[in-house]
């Protein structure tokens, strides 16, 4: 179950430092700044997201409480880098626009059993 935890958690890690940049203009990850991904880390979380199906893993709450979560990925969807950092007035990270050239976005850690928590990007 530890390991299972650990590989959302490895998948995400890269990822979610880049949604702050277009925002803050800096990646930080727990105090510390974080390099972008490349391409191939990007194409290589994506991967294990897609092997891991539809099928609920059971992770561990931090209340120590396991839940049933799911992780998938958008289809690929078209969108215009150049029209959307124009719009946000921000330069879209180059680890994010790989994520957005190949799906249309994620939701992550999803609780299958209520729907109340997850991540989506």
């Amino acid at each position: 179950m530890a390991q299972t935890c650990q590989l959302g958690l490895d998948i995400i890690a890269g990822m979610l430092p880049s949604v702050g940049e277009v925002l803050s203009g800096d990646k930080f990850w727990a105090g510390e700044q974080v390099p972008p991904m490349t391409t191939t880390e990007v194409q290589v979380a994506m991967a294990r997201l897609r092997e891991l199906g539809p099928r609920p893993l059971s992770l561990v709450h931090r209340r120590g409480e396991p839940f049933p979560a799911t992780f998938a990925l958008a289809p690929p969807i078209s969108w215009d880098r150049h029209e959307l950092e124009t719009g946000l007035g921000a330069t879209i990270p180059p680890d994010l626009s790989t994520f957005w050239d190949h799906a249309g976005g994620a939701r992550l850690f999803v609780d299958a059993e209520y729907g109340q928590w997850g991540l989506a990007l």
